[in-house]
Protein backbone atom coordinates (compact mmCIF):
# COMPACT_ATOMS: atom_id res chain seq x y z
CA UNK A 1 0.00 0.00 0.00
CA UNK A 2 2.89 1.82 0.97
CA UNK A 3 4.36 2.01 -2.18
CA UNK A 4 1.28 2.12 -4.35
CA UNK A 5 1.29 5.70 -2.50
CA UNK A 6 4.90 6.66 -3.21
CA UNK A 7 4.64 5.87 -6.63
CA UNK A 8 1.65 8.11 -7.14
CA UNK A 9 3.09 10.56 -5.26
CA UNK A 10 6.30 10.22 -7.55
CA UNK A 11 4.20 10.56 -10.47
CA UNK A 12 2.19 13.35 -9.78
CA UNK A 13 5.77 15.11 -9.14
CA UNK A 14 6.68 14.02 -12.32
CA UNK A 15 3.79 15.05 -14.67
CA UNK A 16 3.71 18.41 -12.58
CA UNK A 17 7.35 19.17 -13.61
CA UNK A 18 6.70 18.16 -17.06
CA UNK A 19 4.25 20.18 -17.09
CA UNK A 20 5.66 23.01 -15.93
CA UNK A 21 8.99 22.27 -18.08
CA UNK A 22 6.50 21.98 -21.23
CA UNK A 23 4.68 25.29 -20.24
CA UNK A 24 8.47 27.04 -20.51
CA UNK A 25 9.58 25.10 -23.36
CA UNK A 26 6.31 26.24 -25.39
CA UNK A 27 6.34 30.05 -24.02
CA UNK A 28 10.09 29.98 -24.74
CA UNK A 29 9.35 28.65 -28.74
CA UNK A 30 6.97 31.64 -29.07
CA UNK A 31 10.02 33.95 -29.59
CA UNK A 32 12.49 31.89 -30.82
CA UNK A 33 11.59 33.05 -34.40
CA UNK A 34 10.62 36.20 -33.72
CA UNK A 35 12.81 38.73 -35.89
CA UNK A 36 15.01 40.77 -33.14
CA UNK A 37 14.03 44.24 -32.13
CA UNK A 38 16.64 47.07 -31.40
CA UNK A 39 15.37 49.04 -28.00
CA UNK A 40 16.94 51.69 -26.35
CA UNK A 41 16.27 52.42 -22.96
CA UNK A 42 16.71 55.70 -21.16
CA UNK A 43 18.28 55.14 -17.96
CA UNK A 44 20.19 57.55 -15.14
CA UNK A 45 22.39 56.45 -12.44
CA UNK A 46 20.85 54.77 -9.53
CA UNK A 47 23.36 52.49 -7.79
CA UNK A 48 23.26 49.38 -7.41
CA UNK A 49 19.46 49.11 -8.86
CA UNK A 50 21.35 50.39 -12.33
CA UNK A 51 24.17 52.23 -13.06
CA UNK A 52 27.81 52.77 -15.10
CA UNK A 53 30.14 49.89 -13.72
CA UNK A 54 33.50 50.66 -12.91
CA UNK A 55 34.56 48.72 -16.80
CA UNK A 56 32.00 51.39 -18.15
CA UNK A 57 29.37 48.78 -18.51
CA UNK A 58 25.73 48.80 -17.84
CA UNK A 59 24.93 46.81 -14.86
CA UNK A 60 22.88 47.10 -11.48
CA UNK A 61 20.62 44.16 -9.82
CA UNK A 62 18.04 45.41 -12.02
CA UNK A 63 20.21 46.31 -14.65
CA UNK A 64 21.53 42.64 -15.05
CA UNK A 65 17.47 41.56 -14.73
CA UNK A 66 16.52 44.06 -17.61
CA UNK A 67 19.61 42.45 -19.60
CA UNK A 68 17.76 38.72 -19.19
CA UNK A 69 14.43 40.73 -20.27
CA UNK A 70 16.15 41.74 -23.49
CA UNK A 71 18.02 38.20 -24.45
CA UNK A 72 14.88 36.85 -23.40
CA UNK A 73 12.48 38.74 -25.37
CA UNK A 74 14.86 38.74 -28.25
CA UNK A 75 15.29 42.29 -28.22
CA UNK A 76 18.69 43.76 -29.05
CA UNK A 77 18.92 46.69 -26.16
CA UNK A 78 21.24 49.79 -25.66
CA UNK A 79 21.12 52.07 -22.50
CA UNK A 80 22.06 55.20 -22.49
CA UNK A 81 22.19 57.73 -19.16
CA UNK A 82 20.70 60.54 -19.22
CA UNK A 83 19.86 63.27 -15.91
CA UNK A 84 16.81 62.47 -14.55
CA UNK A 85 14.42 65.37 -16.41
CA UNK A 86 16.49 64.10 -19.67
CA UNK A 87 15.55 60.57 -19.46
CA UNK A 88 11.08 61.47 -18.77
CA UNK A 89 11.41 64.14 -21.06
CA UNK A 90 13.02 61.70 -24.00
CA UNK A 91 10.13 58.83 -23.05
CA UNK A 92 7.85 61.03 -23.53
CA UNK A 93 8.74 62.33 -27.07
CA UNK A 94 9.43 58.37 -28.03
CA UNK A 95 13.29 59.28 -28.27
CA UNK A 96 13.55 56.00 -26.81
CA UNK A 97 12.07 53.13 -26.17
CA UNK A 98 12.20 52.48 -22.64
CA UNK A 99 11.94 54.44 -19.07
CA UNK A 100 12.48 52.95 -15.91
CA UNK A 101 11.12 54.56 -13.18
CA UNK A 102 7.47 54.70 -10.80
CA UNK A 103 4.12 54.05 -11.72
CA UNK A 104 3.36 57.28 -12.04
CA UNK A 105 -0.10 58.54 -13.83
CA UNK A 106 1.72 61.47 -15.50
CA UNK A 107 3.06 58.82 -17.68
CA UNK A 108 0.00 57.31 -18.67
CA UNK A 109 -0.90 59.79 -21.57
CA UNK A 110 2.18 58.89 -23.89
CA UNK A 111 3.09 55.44 -22.34
CA UNK A 112 2.39 51.84 -21.35
CA UNK A 113 3.73 49.79 -19.19
CA UNK A 114 5.10 46.66 -18.25
CA UNK A 115 3.66 43.37 -16.22
CA UNK A 116 7.77 43.61 -15.13
CA UNK A 117 7.63 45.60 -11.38
CA UNK A 118 9.96 46.38 -8.76
CA UNK A 119 8.38 47.57 -5.24
CA UNK A 120 10.11 50.88 -4.57
CA UNK A 121 10.27 52.62 -1.06
CA UNK A 122 11.33 55.97 -0.52
CA UNK A 123 10.97 58.68 2.67
CA UNK A 124 13.17 60.49 4.90
CA UNK A 125 17.04 60.63 6.13
CA UNK A 126 17.71 62.23 9.16
CA UNK A 127 20.70 62.04 11.93
CA UNK A 128 17.32 62.81 14.35
CA UNK A 129 15.94 59.63 16.32
CA UNK A 130 13.06 57.71 14.15
CA UNK A 131 10.48 58.70 16.42
CA UNK A 132 11.83 62.36 15.57
CA UNK A 133 11.41 62.34 11.99
CA UNK A 134 8.32 63.82 11.00
CA UNK A 135 5.06 61.54 9.95
CA UNK A 136 4.05 64.88 7.59
CA UNK A 137 4.41 67.46 6.05
CA UNK A 138 3.08 69.88 8.51
CA UNK A 139 6.28 68.47 10.41
CA UNK A 140 8.67 69.43 7.96
CA UNK A 141 7.58 73.58 8.54
CA UNK A 142 10.60 75.47 9.14
CA UNK A 143 13.13 73.02 8.38
CA UNK A 144 15.43 72.07 5.59
CA UNK A 145 14.87 69.24 3.21
CA UNK A 146 17.20 67.97 0.51
CA UNK A 147 15.78 66.31 -2.25
CA UNK A 148 16.94 65.26 -5.96
CA UNK A 149 16.31 67.41 -8.60
CA UNK A 150 13.94 65.51 -10.80
CA UNK A 151 12.45 62.67 -8.10
CA UNK A 152 8.48 63.13 -8.12
CA UNK A 153 8.45 60.86 -5.03
CA UNK A 154 8.83 63.28 -2.57
CA UNK A 155 5.69 65.52 -4.10
CA UNK A 156 4.13 62.84 -4.29
CA UNK A 157 4.85 62.50 -1.09
CA UNK A 158 4.59 65.87 0.05
CA UNK A 159 1.58 67.30 -1.92
CA UNK A 160 2.27 71.03 -0.58
CA UNK A 161 5.73 71.29 -0.64
CA UNK A 162 6.10 73.41 -3.41
CA UNK A 163 3.84 75.65 -2.64
CA UNK A 164 5.23 75.81 1.05
CA UNK A 165 8.59 76.02 -0.38
CA UNK A 166 7.76 79.01 -2.38
CA UNK A 167 6.01 80.70 0.76
CA UNK A 168 8.92 80.40 2.77
CA UNK A 169 7.62 77.54 4.99
CA UNK A 170 9.85 74.48 3.97
CA UNK A 171 13.55 75.45 2.96
CA UNK A 172 14.05 73.02 -0.06
CA UNK A 173 17.05 72.48 -2.21
CA UNK A 174 17.09 70.17 -5.19
CA UNK A 175 20.61 68.31 -5.65
CA UNK A 176 21.96 67.33 -9.34
CA UNK A 177 22.74 63.93 -7.85
CA UNK A 178 22.49 61.54 -5.37
CA UNK A 179 25.27 62.41 -3.66
CA UNK A 180 25.50 65.99 -3.20
CA UNK A 181 21.69 65.95 -1.79
CA UNK A 182 23.82 63.02 0.68
CA UNK A 183 26.61 66.03 1.24
CA UNK A 184 23.96 68.22 2.16
CA UNK A 185 22.53 66.40 4.49
CA UNK A 186 25.97 65.24 6.23
CA UNK A 187 26.60 68.73 6.32
CA UNK A 188 23.78 69.81 8.38
CA UNK A 189 22.99 72.23 5.20
CA UNK A 190 19.83 70.09 5.71
CA UNK A 191 17.85 68.51 8.42
CA UNK A 192 16.36 65.71 6.13
CA UNK A 193 17.13 64.21 2.62
CA UNK A 194 13.85 62.54 1.09
CA UNK A 195 15.74 59.67 -0.23
CA UNK A 196 15.07 55.71 -0.59
CA UNK A 197 16.54 52.37 0.75
CA UNK A 198 19.57 52.29 -1.98
CA UNK A 199 20.79 55.07 -0.37
CA UNK A 200 22.15 52.72 1.94
CA UNK A 201 24.79 52.15 -0.85
CA UNK A 202 25.91 55.27 -0.61
CA UNK A 203 26.24 55.92 2.82
CA UNK A 204 28.43 52.71 2.93
CA UNK A 205 30.71 53.88 -0.01
CA UNK A 206 31.08 57.62 1.91
CA UNK A 207 32.08 56.17 5.17
CA UNK A 208 28.61 56.88 6.53
CA UNK A 209 27.03 53.63 7.39
CA UNK A 210 24.59 54.04 10.62
CA UNK A 211 24.51 57.65 10.94
CA UNK A 212 21.24 58.43 9.42
CA UNK A 213 17.84 57.12 10.11
CA UNK A 214 14.82 56.54 7.39
CA UNK A 215 11.20 56.64 8.07
CA UNK A 216 9.68 54.77 4.96
CA UNK A 217 7.08 57.58 3.48
CA UNK A 218 6.01 55.81 0.09
CA UNK A 219 6.36 52.30 -1.81
CA UNK A 220 5.37 52.29 -5.42
CA UNK A 221 6.27 49.77 -7.82
CA UNK A 222 9.11 50.49 -10.60
CA UNK A 223 8.13 49.52 -13.70
CA UNK A 224 9.57 49.41 -17.18
CA UNK A 225 7.65 52.65 -19.38
CA UNK A 226 7.18 52.22 -23.59
CA UNK A 227 5.80 54.66 -25.98
CA UNK A 228 2.24 53.62 -27.18
CA UNK A 229 3.63 53.77 -30.66
CA UNK A 230 6.14 50.69 -29.81
CA UNK A 231 3.18 48.42 -28.24
CA UNK A 232 5.02 45.70 -29.67
CA UNK A 233 7.80 46.30 -27.37
CA UNK A 234 5.79 46.11 -24.57
CA UNK A 235 4.82 42.79 -25.63
CA UNK A 236 8.22 41.35 -26.27
CA UNK A 237 9.44 42.04 -22.75
CA UNK A 238 5.74 40.99 -21.18
CA UNK A 239 6.21 37.87 -22.82
CA UNK A 240 10.02 37.60 -21.82
CA UNK A 241 9.07 38.61 -17.97
CA UNK A 242 6.24 35.40 -18.47
CA UNK A 243 9.21 32.78 -19.40
CA UNK A 244 11.71 33.83 -17.01
CA UNK A 245 9.26 33.63 -13.94
CA UNK A 246 8.12 30.28 -15.37
CA UNK A 247 11.55 29.31 -15.71
CA UNK A 248 12.24 30.08 -12.05
CA UNK A 249 14.87 32.77 -12.84
CA UNK A 250 13.58 35.60 -10.45
CA UNK A 251 13.36 36.21 -7.08
CA UNK A 252 9.88 37.26 -5.63
CA UNK A 253 11.13 40.49 -5.82
CA UNK A 254 10.90 39.98 -9.68
CA UNK A 255 15.17 40.35 -9.72
CA UNK A 256 17.36 37.87 -11.06
CA UNK A 257 18.01 34.92 -8.55
CA UNK A 258 21.60 35.30 -6.35
CA UNK A 259 23.42 32.66 -8.13
CA UNK A 260 22.44 34.26 -11.90
CA UNK A 261 23.23 37.74 -10.85
CA UNK A 262 26.34 36.49 -9.17
CA UNK A 263 27.26 36.17 -12.48
CA UNK A 264 26.97 38.82 -14.50
CA UNK A 265 26.52 42.11 -11.75
CA UNK A 266 29.27 44.45 -11.98
CA UNK A 267 29.90 46.78 -9.02
CA UNK A 268 29.32 50.42 -9.92
CA UNK A 269 31.97 53.01 -9.39
CA UNK A 270 32.33 55.41 -6.13
CA UNK A 271 32.47 58.81 -7.70
CA UNK A 272 31.47 60.56 -4.60
CA UNK A 273 29.94 63.47 -6.52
Amino acid sequence: MRDKLALRIWVTAFLSISVFNFSSAVQANDLADAPIIDVSFAVFEYPPLYHTAKNGQFSGVLGETFKALCKTGRLNCTFTMYPVPRAYKNIKEAKNHVLITGNHPRFSECCIHSDWNYTWTSGLFSEKPIDEIPETEDGLIGDYLAVVRGWIAPFLAFPNLRKNDEAGKIYLSESNSNYSAIKMLDSRRATYLYGAEEFYWFFEKMGLKGKFNFRPFKSMPLVLWVPKIHKTIQERLNKAYTILVSQGALTEYNVLKKELLAEVYMEAEHRNK
